[in-house]
């Protein structure tokens, strides 16, 4: 809607049909609520408005709210009529009804003809956008929102509203009377709210007179359903409309199955389970006894299902190994892991079957199997055993023939050889007549001598 103002008279350019844009991505339309906002003029919706003819909005709301009024042209513009530079304050009482133009400006039409749609926006908080919006009403009369119709609604409003809004339309012609068609909307089951053009109408079955052309119907269904579709109406003739609710689904499977499945934070069931959401993006998550937890977001489109599996991966388990002595190599299932401390060696192990085998040098080769349990944690405390080493040891005395006792136990008389594991021993030697020999020996040489003198008592 192109202005222009000359003094204090504001005109207002009427544009043509919406043909050139896609009606359901420009009207927004509100799901129902308790709160309501409408929009009207000082003529019945539909009306023709003559150029040169002033033109009033009014609109109420049943809360009290930030309210913003603008309308868009099918050249690609959106345009701002309230707040604006004149009447900066949106802000608006519940259950009054306010009007624009209110103080000295006054909005007039002026080519070309065609077809016009007024939108209202209203929140019951002031949002960030409303603020933005409303300084630039101050600053610039009537200013261009932007030449993108279709991008700005989708991207710069829509996302944007908050929890508590609500909307309305309205349209008028200008120039001309337009031609009529009946468009006859049903439902199964009946008694959706319907909106055309974002504008509410009634409940299934409901038969409607409107203008030739396209028209973008939403129904609304108990359940919190809705069915949309554009459609053409022709002058003269009959177009019917059935919805039926389109479920917006999101569809959880898991590897394994069994897994608990959340959906914005709200238990859904057991995987795999198929649950009903609003359209938009949704989290993910799910949790299984013994296994890591997954999440995902995910974005499903109006009567689409948005399919989302899941591999869950065991939860890691703890083993501790700890060896007589330390730094010894740690090898799991033939991998190298690495070298046990003071404390052992702590490993992060899948459950399951794990051979696990200890090596260090001058020690015997440790192996075992270990199984573990998702989550657990598992302590092996290992005594290695020295891999023996035996020296030939030569045991002579003199006179010959002393008894040999090595650790308390007989092993024969003088001269005598025996394999001996290295080490310390105590060597007894014992013969009649002659003083007993005690004495502690190490043997660490592949080959040992003792020679021995006794003496007689």
């Amino acid at each position: 809607m192109r202005k222009i103002l000359i003094g204090l008279l504001l005109t207002i350019a009427i544009v043509s049909a919406f043909s050139a844009y896609q009606l359901h991505r420009i009207i927004i339309v509100p799901e129902p609520s308790e709160f309501k906002i409408d929009v009207w003029l000082n003529k019945p919706e539909g009306s023709v408005y003559h150029i040169g003819e002033k033109i009033e909005i009014f609109f109420k709301a049943n809360k009290n709210c930030y309210v913003l009024i603008y309308d868009i042209t099918p050249d690609g513009k959106i345009e701002l009529l309230f707040p604006n530079k004149y009447e900066s304050n949106n802000y608006i009482v519940a259950n009054r009804i306010y009007k624009i133009p209110s103080k000295n400006y006054s909005l007039k039409i002026s080519p070309p003809e065609g077809k016009e749609y007024v939108q209202i926006i209203a929140s019951t908080k002031l949002i960030p956008l409303f603020s933005e919006i409303k300084s630039l009403g101050r600053i610039k009369s009537f200013p261009t929102l932007s030449t993108n119709p279709e991008k700005y609604v989708q991207e710069k409003i829509i996302p944007y509203l908050g929890k508590e809004w609500a909307s309305d339309i309205t349209f008028f012609y200008v120039g001309y009377r337009p031609t009529y068609g009946t468009l006859i909307v049903d439902s199964d089951p009946q008694g959706a709210y319907v909106y055309v053009d974002g504008s509410y109408k009634g409940k299934t079955p409901i038969t409607l007179l409107m203008d030739e052309g396209t028209h973008y119907v939403v129904m609304y269904f108990e359940g919190g359903e809705s069915y949309e579709e554009v459609v053409t109406v022709r002058a003269n003739e009959i177009t019917r409309v059935f919805g039926k609710p389109a479920r917006t689904q999101v569809e959880v499977t898991t590897t394994p199955s069994g897994a608990r499945v959340y959906v914005d934070d709200i238990y859904v069931g057991i995987s795999p389970v198929t649950v009903d959401v609003d359209p938009g993006s949704h989290d993910v998550r799910v949790e299984k006894e013994g296994y890591t937890t997954r999440e995902k977001r995910v974005y499903v489109d109006y009567g689409e299902t948005a399919r989302v599996h899941l591999t869950l991966e065991p939860v890691k388990a703890t083993l501790v190994v700890k060896t007589d002595p330390t730094r010894a190599s740690v090898y799991v299932d033939g991998s190298y892991k690495g070298i046990t401390g003071t404390y052992g060696l702590t490993l992060q192990l899948s459950p399951g079957r794990h051979t696990i085998k200890v090596k260090k040098t001058d020690y015997e080769i440790w192996e075992d199997e270990v199984i573990l349990a998702p989550g657990e944690r598992k302590v092996l405390e290992i005594t290695l055993t020295p891999i023996p080493r035996y020296s030939t040891v030569y045991i002579n005395t003199t006179p010959e023939g002393a008894m040999v006792f090595i650790d308390g136990y007989y092993y024969g008389t003088t001269p005598m050889t025996v394999q001996l594991d290295y080490g310390s021993y105590e060597l007894t030697l014992v013969k009649g007549g002659y003083k007993t020999i005690v004495r502690t020996i190490t043997i660490n040489d592949p080959e040992e001598h003792f020679t021995y003198t006794m003496y007689e008592r």
